[in-house]
């Protein structure tokens, strides 16, 4: 079919539907609102070419090329894409589902608000990619190159990153619930007010990021690495993270209800007003520590040290203070005995 007819056909409202355009050239097409239906596109080219609103369903696309392309608000619905070129293309709300986008160029794409559903996107490359308010879902990624994206409300939700290069982002409340990011190098990152709800990120290197404002509720952060973290504000409620290091980490205000972190070391972390009720904290280093008016009221510090650690005004209600070391009780807030009785009170049988 020549680029005219189809272009006349498109404008008419007529859908295109099992034909081939394999390897013909398209650059600059006006096919706006089209709607393709098992049409074979495969090593086709169009650059630049108009397809905002399109709707493309069950289509061969691999190796074609969309650089430069306006997509905005187009659909592809289990589309094969692999080898496909989206460089620098406008992508904006687009919907992608169940589309297979390995080895796919999406370097410098705009992806504001587009939608990728349960879509495979091994080796591909979201490189300098705008990902504002990007949804990624139940989507495979392997190695994926996600260096230098703009990272700002993305949401990825049961994704497999461990893989993925991230380089040193800059995200501002993203999300990550249910990601695998196990081992990810993340030191010096910004994740402001990020969501990382039951995530796996065991054996995470977030040295001196800046994660303030984050959830990590329910999180898997065992060996973890946190030294020179800035984290105030930020939720660990049920967190594990058994062995984890936050040496001079800034925790001003978090709350750790509920949290293992058996084994961590908290050295000349500073801890203020933080909520660590409940909180298993057995054989921790709070060597030098700052935790004035923290509450670890009824937590577990058996075996934890707390040698130079400052704990003014620090609510120890309830805590087996004669099997921590070094803790200086004089410091902290006298158990209110009205308040400690009716945690303890029980209904008469």
């Amino acid at each position: 079919m020549k680029l005219q007819a189809l272009e006349a056909r498109v404008r008419a409202g007529d859908p295109v539907h099992e034909t081939s355009l394999a390897g013909q050239s398209l650059a600059r097409a006006v096919l706006r609102k089209g709607v393709f239906y098992r049409v074979d596109l495969s090593g086709s080219d169009l650059t630049e070419a108009d397809l905002q609103e399109c709707s493309f369903v069950e289509c061969r696309m691999d190796r074609v090329r969309f650089s430069g392309a306006a997509l905005r608000l187009a659909t592809f619905h289990r589309c094969a894409m692999s080898q496909v070129s989206l460089l620098e293309a406008s992508a904006a709300s687009a919907s992608f589902h169940e589309c297979r986008l390995s080895s796919a160029d999406l370097t410098r794409a705009d992806l504001e608000f587009a939608t990728l559903a349960r879509c495979l996107l091994m080796g591909s490359s979201l490189r300098e990619a705008r990902l504002v308010s990007a949804n990624f879902m139940e989507c495979e990624f392997g190695t994926l190159d996600l260096a230098g994206a703009e990272w700002l409300r993305t949401v990825f939700y049961k994704g497999d990153l461990r893989q993925a290069r991230f380089g040193v982002p800059q995200g501002d409340q993203c999300v990550f619930t249910e990601c695998r990011l196990a081992g990810q190098q993340f030191a010096q990152a910004h994740w402001l007010r990020t969501q990382f709800m039951d995530a796996d990120l065991s054996g995470v290197d977030l040295t001196e990021a800046h994660i303030a404002g984050s959830n990590f509720k329910g999180a898997q952060l065992q060996q973890a690495r946190l030294s020179g973290a800035r984290a105030s504000h930020t939720l660990w409620v049920d967190a594990c993270l058994d062995g984890a290091r936050l040496d001079g980490a800034q925790l001003a205000q978090s709350v750790w209800m509920g949290a293992k972190a058996r084994g961590a070391s908290f050295r000349q972390a500073s801890l203020p007003e933080a909520v660590l009720q409940q909180a298993e904290l057995t054989d921790c280093d709070f060597e030098a520590a700052l935790l004035h008016h923290a509450d670890l009221s009824h937590g577990k510090l058996q075996g934890s040290r707390f040698g130079g650690a400052e704990l003014f005004r620090a609510n120890l209600r309830g805590t087996h203070l004669q099997q921590a070391q070094g803790l200086e009780r004089a410091q902290a807030a006298p158990d209110d005995a009205d308040y400690l009785a009716a945690e303890q009170w029980q209904p008469e049988v």
